[in-house]
């Protein structure tokens, strides 16, 4: 009779939580073992999740490591897109490659409220309040209508600048997660309202094109408030 193997002893878990630094110019955090780059200044190390934010640190790390107080206005402030550094306008507003917030080119501290963030937030309780019954009612295949209506608020409102977003990533022929996400609440979304206008017997799925929107809301809130501080004091 062969003997059987011997058994692998697995390492014991870890005690302590991996430890997080932030990236100083996008402020998403990073595991310094796995940081796509890393830069040292002034004796301390810094860790970067994109080589291209290593090179904007790098060009004037005083300005994202020395904050300074803005101005009243930030529409005559150059805005960069973290991921596409060649992507410049005057004021806020979405990188057209990748759809993510542009951020100030001069990193500083910002006093007032986060816009984006706020609005995010407006639209993701919205969403979050009509899916509940939507998911409800879709489980139990009850009132496609009711549920037309619901998941017309949480998707045509809510959800209207993650489908902007995915719509000017098709325009500029740069595809990126927000396609993925307006073509997936899109289908879900057109397929359920011409299936109930049609028959009113065909299978919906607007749950699903709700529940999705909701949380893609709370992933965009999620990121404002870690790139950019709470929505309000």
């Amino acid at each position: 009779m062969s003997k059987p193997p011997d058994l692998i002893q697995l390492g014991a878990f870890p005690s302590t939580p991996p430890q997080f630094e932030i990236d100083p110019v996008c402020k998403m955090r990073v595991l310094p073992e796995t940081a796509a780059a890393k830069f040292d200044y002034q004796g301390k190390t810094y860790y970067f999740c994109n080589p291209r934010c290593r090179d904007r640190f790098q060009a004037n790390p005083e300005s994202f490591l020395s904050l300074s107080i803005p101005k009243a206005e930030d529409s005559d402030s150059i805005y960069v897109c973290p991921m596409h550094p060649e992507v410049r306008q005057m004021g806020p507003g979405t990188c057209p490659k990748c759809g993510m917030a542009l951020e100030p080119e001069i990193a500083r501290i910002d006093e007032g409220p986060n816009p984006e963030l706020l609005d995010m937030t407006r639209r993701f309780w919205l969403a979050s309040i009509v899916s509940l019954p939507v998911l409800y009612l879709g489980m139990a295949g009850r009132m496609p209508a009711l549920q037309f209506l619901l998941a017309s608020i949480a998707v045509v409102y809510a959800g209207l600048p993650l489908l902007k977003r995915g719509w000017d990533s098709v325009v500029n022929r740069s595809l990126n997660m927000f396609t993925l996400i307006g073509i997936g609440v899109g289908t879900a979304y057109v397929y359920s309202s011409v299936a109930l206008l049609a028959s009113g017997h065909l299978p919906v799925y607007f749950e699903a094109a709700s529940v999705i929107t909701a949380l893609v809301c709370s992933d965009r809130c999620w990121n404002c408030g870690r790139a950019r501080g709470p929505a309000a004091p």
